[in-house]
């Protein structure tokens, strides 16, 4: 943890940066890292009471802080698995209903085949029907 007066020193914090952390009156920052990354940072304000922040306070903040880039790595691990198995599970429902689609055109094209090999033999029955009534008959006659 650094006070706002020391904290111009590490490398990566820019001037524009320590302005807006002057104008949140933060008195004390403590960078929290996470596996050598900068993943966040605790900026207190001004302490309540007749006395600054103890050399204890700022021990505390600096052992809290990895713990609290712990968690919020956690946290990030487990958003990015429930997005990953929220779009999973999208996949799964978009494969199971290609398959469901899938086998209701399989379905379809065989009650299709059937209905046409029925109407081919509707049709054959017809046509002879048609060819026989249109054949002279012999008239008949009543004795």
């Amino acid at each position: 943890a650094y006070s706002i007066k020391s904290f111009a020193g590490p490398a990566g914090i820019l001037e524009p940066d320590i302005r807006w952390l002057d104008n949140l009156e933060a008195e004390l920052v403590c960078p929290m890292m996470f596996k050598d990354r900068l993943s966040g940072i605790l900026v207190l304000g001004k302490k309540k009471g007749l006395y600054p922040y103890s050399d204890e306070d700022i021990s505390l903040l600096s052992a809290v802080a990895p713990q609290i880039a712990v968690a919020l790595e956690n946290a990030r691990l487990y958003l990015e698995s429930q997005e990953a198995y929220k779009e999973l599970r999208e996949a799964q429902e978009h494969l199971m209903h290609s398959e469901r689609m899938r086998l209701l055109g399989e379905v379809s094209s065989g009650v299709a085949h059937d209905l046409n090999n029925l109407l081919a033999v509707i049709s054959a029955r017809a046509e002879m029907n048609l060819e026989l009534d249109e054949q002279p008959r012999p008239i008949e006659t009543r004795s």
